[in-house]
């Protein structure tokens, strides 16, 4: 089964960039997936309001990074988040992960 590191991140300030990289493999196996298989959004947990669809891209065979470059206008608060993937026409879910948004001191 198609598996793929825990996913760590911090808190994220409001305005940062948000970002992260998978690596998908079968037992040590890299899989061959592309950016067309993934799919990750990032919701408010309150509200379920979509924030933003991240755009993929393709690191390495196997490994794709996530991110979302405008957080300006994301709420403080808790928004979560999971990964849909596709293999050999089999749907995937990953666990759904939760992350704090904080406010930003520094500002333009």
């Amino acid at each position: 089964m198609t598996t793929f590191e825990t996913i760590v991140l911090d808190d994220i300030k409001r305005g940062e960039t948000f970002e992260f990289t998978v690596h998908f493999h079968d037992e040590g196996v890299t899989e061959e997936i592309s950016v067309d298989d993934v799919k990750c959004e990032v919701r408010s947990k309150a509200s379920g309001k979509l924030l933003e669809e991240c755009t993929k891209e393709e690191v390495t065979p196997g490994t794709i990074k996530f991110s979302i470059s405008d957080t300006d206008e994301w709420p403080l608060g808790d928004v979560e988040f999971d990964i849909d993937y596709t293999i050999d026409d089999v749907k995937f879910t990953s666990p759904t992960y939760v992350r704090k948004v904080i406010k930003d001191i520094t500002r333009p």
